[in-house]
């Protein structure tokens, strides 16, 4: 499942400023060292994206896949757990 870029629409912004997270942090995420992660059945997101912003933010975004092959959508995002952190450092190697 390759990722070539992310887009984000105005919901998704909006759910993002409510968590205090920037509107381009999602994008220097994409440019950083990330995992992809399956995300819970049955909901709006398939993935969970964890990575880190250029100041060192350790954020989980939820993406789905957009109609355009390689393109996806992020949908949420939060200041990762204590336990997406452990699984980014696993994976991220």
């Amino acid at each position: 499942m390759p990722i070539s870029a992310l887009t984000m629409g105005e919901r998704a912004r909006g759910k993002l400023r409510s968590r205090g997270i920037d509107e381009w942090e999602p994008f220097e995420v994409f440019f950083n060292r990330w995992v992809l992660l399956k995300n819970k059945r049955h909901r709006a997101a398939s993935h969970r994206l964890v990575g880190k912003t250029d100041s060192g933010r350790l954020l989980t975004l939820l993406v789905k896949e957009s109609r355009d092959t390689g393109i996806w959508e992020v949908v949420n995002g939060w200041d990762s757990s204590k336990g997406e952190r452990t699984l980014f450092e696993r994976r991220a190697r």
